[in-house]
């Protein structure tokens, strides 16, 4: 677990699967904003300048999630992570070219996600917490451990 928790943007537009990684990353202490869509993620981005990191779906309904991280990087640079169901080698390749520092395929894995979380470096010490909430809470649905998400 990071000595400061992170402040996480979620985009992801598969209801369940937003729920469950919201739960997942609350519960290790990590603040989290969650969007449906690209343009839900560029006007959070935008109002939140603590979001310290991004975990993106690639197919969103209103775009693709390597289309939404350059969008984003062109604001500010932060890491991200691509968290997706398109696990072919050219949809790595398209991710890593895009600057995703990761990319993991649903269905997800607890270990897989803490390992990833935990290569990160630290947030920035000068990180404030929010205000308040963004994407409000999600509710309840997360686990323990095991598969995380299928959607």
């Amino acid at each position: 677990m990071f000595s400061q928790p992170r402040q996480i943007l979620v985009v992801e537009d598969h209801a369940d699967s937003a729920v469950i990684l919201y739960e997942i990353l609350t519960r290790q202490g990590h603040r989290v904003w969650s969007a449906a869509s690209c343009a839900e993620a560029r006007s959070m981005f935008a109002r939140w300048p603590e979001i310290d990191l991004l975990m993106i779906d690639l197919g969103l309904p209103d775009g693709h999630g390597c289309d939404l991280l350059r969008e984003l990087r062109a604001v500010r640079s932060v890491p991200a992570i691509a968290v997706t169901g398109h696990a072919k080698r050219s949809d790595i390749e398209r991710c890593q070219q895009a600057g995703f520092i990761a990319h993991l395929s649903k269905p997800l894995m607890l270990d897989q996600l803490m390992e990833t979380l935990a290569r990160i470096k630290e947030p920035p010490a000068s990180s404030s917490p929010p205000t308040t909430p963004g994407g409000g809470d999600n509710g309840g649905g997360g686990r323990d451990g095991g598969q995380l998400m299928a959607g």
